[in-house]
């Protein structure tokens, strides 16, 4: 019975030190008492992560900081969608797209991801900048002397904040003929509530 028991309690060690082995990381103490890893097995990472997992422990922490993009299903349709219209031939009435939802749920996130598919780009011919798509935070009141100025600021257009509505506008709309943009992304739209009914009239 007692060698049974040994038997038993031997087979369950060599599981132990087995299950330790296939961990992919694998750590000694040192002489100080502190934990320190001798050898770690990259297989079970991504190539991506691999690559992050061989650096310093100050780069690691810093990648640990830095954003990281989750896809899942929703994520993916609203982004094919923005790549439909981003598609769609010009013509007189373009198509436009909503995404509403509820706060931090990631709708910035995706048009921010939008945006760096289709980075901006310089033509060397005309020595102009190419942006083929805008992308600009609407101002916290409905306003449209603020709405232009902050498109302007996107585009990189060198302007007068302080001058009328009128010449914002032109200067906007002579920028956009020049950047010839594909689509234009408004974010935080709901701040058009903010204004009276007079105000939210287009």
């Amino acid at each position: 019975m007692r060698e049974s028991c040994n038997s038993g309690a031997r087979r369950r060690s060599t599981r132990s030190r087995r299950s330790i082995t296939m961990h992919p990381f694998r750590h000694s103490m040192s002489s100080n008492g502190e934990v320190k890893d001798e050898k770690w097995h990259a297989r079970a990472l991504l190539p991506a992560a691999r690559k992050q997992a061989e650096l310093g422990n100050d780069e690691r922490i810093i990648g640990l900081l830095c954003d990281r993009w989750i896809n899942y299903s929703r994520a993916t349709q609203a982004l094919q969608q923005l790549e439909r219209l981003y598609e769609t031939p010009r013509r007189d009435r373009l198509p436009c797209l909503l995404l509403h939802g509820d706060s931090n749920i990631g709708k910035t996130k995706i048009t921010a991801k939008f945006r760096r598919a289709h980075p901006n780009e310089f033509d060397e011919r005309s020595g102009a900048k190419r942006c083929s798509v805008v992308s600009m935070q609407l101002p916290p009141t409905p306003d449209q002397h603020r709405f232009y100025s902050g498109l302007l600021l996107e585009l990189g257009a060198t302007h007068n904040a302080a001058a009328g509505l009128a010449s914002l506008e032109r200067l906007a709309r002579d920028t956009l003929r020049r950047v010839s943009p594909r689509t234009l992304v408004v974010d935080e739209i709901h701040h058009l509530l903010a204004g009276s009914y007079r105000e939210q009239r287009p």
